[in-house]
């Protein structure tokens, strides 16, 4: 069974949401988003629930940079 479920917001530099995945009962996450402007994202992830409280939280990101 899912032990638990994390949702993922995306924010621009001036801190609005560009993007994000609220899926439910999933332990992952993916998120498609064109940046707008140049700087620093933010990538918040958020624990919704957790059902096994035994295991520890071990959390990856990556990045994929293309152009169409």
């Amino acid at each position: 069974p899912i032990g638990m479920d994390l949702d993922l917001h995306v924010l621009n530099p001036s801190g609005q949401l560009v993007g994000g995945s609220w899926s439910y009962d999933n332990a992952w996450e993916v998120v498609d988003f064109l940046p707008t402007t140049s700087g620093l994202y933010t990538f918040k992830i958020n624990r919704w629930s957790n059902n096994d409280t035994a295991n520890k939280i071990r959390l990856g990101v990556a990045v994929n940079f293309y152009n169409d």
